[in-house]
């Protein structure tokens, strides 16, 4: 896996399930676990802060991270779906529950 200025390059879904696992905490979801990833690999925040902003859990309304970036006077939602065999489809119900 190579990490450049926020790109990151998988040579498969196998190396990103991998990657994920090893970035990730062992009492969160797997969805927790790749917004976690997400978040350090392309975002480029730390893990403290990437911990901090991790809201994912019950009753969440489909919100499971949440970023205040004061400098450039945005906040930005995150919404993360995870499925182990790589093959899973994202609804809509969570961004119309939001």
């Amino acid at each position: 896996m190579e990490r450049q200025a926020g790109v990151v390059e998988m040579a498969t879904w196998e190396d990103l399930k991998v990657a994920i696992k090893n970035q990730g905490r062992a009492s969160a979801t797997d969805s927790s676990n790749l917004l976690r990833w997400f978040l350090a690999n392309v975002y480029a925040l730390d893990e403290m802060e990437a911990d901090e902003i991790i809201c994912d859990g019950a009753n969440d309304k489909g919100l499971d991270a949440i970023w205040v970036n004061h400098e450039a006077a945005e906040v930005v939602a995150f919404q993360s779906k995870y499925s182990g065999d790589g093959a899973g489809e994202i609804g809509d119900s969570d961004p119309k529950n939001f």
